[in-house]
């Protein structure tokens, strides 16, 4: 078996969360698979829709996800490695994020641009309130008046205008940083980079680290298809080191069974519940299933808290690879699909008509919209898009 062959993938079973693997070497399948079982076939083609409907087909009646390939022959063996549980080798943190991986994201942490200035305290906040009174920070200073703090006068400026001023300063304000994870198993999937619940695992961990560098209480949840996982803001490593732990070893979740499609709003009215008035939230998803529920929730702790989501996506979801007929499964079901120009076009306008329907829902309700590619590097992504916003919170 060669290298390519002996890679195995996580597959997930709603969305276009499918394990594939190309097995034809004709022009056009460039596709780098990574976690991946792609399978060209020239003896069957469905239009995409039939995709869909396979796709609807209820979750509670799938057997759970697991490693599992398509194999080459006809046979429905499924290959030696289907039942490994632990990937191990060069590509385990393609698939799953390990606990040592993400604590290896500290010190890189420190190179986002996260915040605005330094935190000058233990207890002292790392963003700038617009009220000036009597803080950690100088803002200016003005004539006295009457009631004005004597421990405060700026004895420079009263010497040298030869008029009595007081100084302000700028309060800061703590500011603590919930991170809201999806790990439903749609978020174990990829066709090229790591599957989307690593990238999620990677850049929650690295906003976490980057929030204990300033000395900020980190926090959030991970929701799944099993329910969700909460946890306080904290300070320093032990809020981080909590968050990261249950990111590494969140395959095995203790909470019993919930309807999949009700768990994006349930997640959201306990975040809504628990981020108290200035929380930066980050939410870090594909967004699937995030319904009028979710969307409220979401609107009304837009409302008091500065809200983040960040789209994670693959490119096969975005679009198709060049012409051909493909086979794909989920370990339970298969079925075929044609990969030819008119279903590429519809392909890639639905799932441009779903992301823009997410970022203008977003942006009209003043939360921060960033895309992220499974394809696209954790720090570079996150170096670049939070740029801005180190100049300006």
């Amino acid at each position: 078996m060669n290298r390519q062959e002996s890679r195995f993938a996580r597959v997930a079973p709603e969305g276009f969360g499918m394990g594939m693997r190309r097995t034809n070497t004709a022009p056009g399948g460039e596709l780098k698979q990574r976690g991946c079982d792609f399978r060209a076939d020239r003896q069957t083609s469905f239009d995409p829709a039939a995709l869909e409907r396979f796709n609807s087909f209820s979750p509670r009646h799938r057997a759970p996800a697991e490693f599992r390939f398509v194999p080459r022959s006809a046979s429905s063996t499924p290959h030696p490695m289907s039942s490994m549980p632990h990937p191990a080798g060069p590509t385990a943190d393609l698939v799953r994020p390990s606990l040592a991986g993400l604590i290896r994201l500290n010190h890189p942490a420190s190179g986002i641009g996260l915040y605005r200035i330094a935190v000058k305290a233990v207890e002292s906040g790392g963003y700038l309130s617009r009220f000036k009174a009597r803080g950690m920070e100088f803002a200016e200073s003005r004539p006295y008046a009457p009631g004005d703090d004597v421990r405060n006068l700026d004895w420079r400026v009263t010497a040298r205008t030869g008029r009595t001023h007081t100084k302000l300063f700028r309060e800061e304000r703590e500011r603590p940083v919930m991170l809201s994870v999806d790990y439903r198993a749609a978020m174990w999937f990829a066709t090229r980079g790591a599957f989307k619940s690593v990238r999620v695992a990677q850049l929650a961990s690295l906003l976490a680290w980057s929030a204990s560098h300033h000395g900020d209480r980190v926090g959030g949840q991970i929701f799944s298809d099993h329910g969700c996982s909460e946890f306080k803001p904290e300070h320093g490593q032990r809020g981080v080191l909590r968050l990261i732990r249950q990111l590494a070893e969140a395959q095995a979740p203790a909470l019993p069974a919930t309807a999949s499609e009700t768990v994006p709003a349930m997640a959201m009215k306990h975040l809504q519940q628990h981020a108290k008035p200035g929380t930066l939230v980050f939410v870090l998803s594909d967004f699937r299933g995030f319904d009028a529920a979710a969307q409220t929730a979401l609107s009304a702790l837009a409302r008091h808290s500065s809200v983040v989501l960040v789209f994670v996506y693959d490119p096969l979801e975005a679009e198709l690879p060049k012409s051909g007929h493909f086979r794909v499964s989920d370990t339970v079901r298969e079925t075929a699909f044609d990969a030819g120009r008119r279903s590429a076009e519809r392909w890639r306008a639905k799932f441009e008509t779903r992301r823009g329907a997410l970022e203008r829902f977003a942006r009209g309700r003043g939360m921060r919209w960033l895309e992220c590619s499974t394809a696209d590097d954790p720090l570079a992504f996150l170096q670049r898009s939070l740029r801005a916003s180190s100049k300006t919170r």
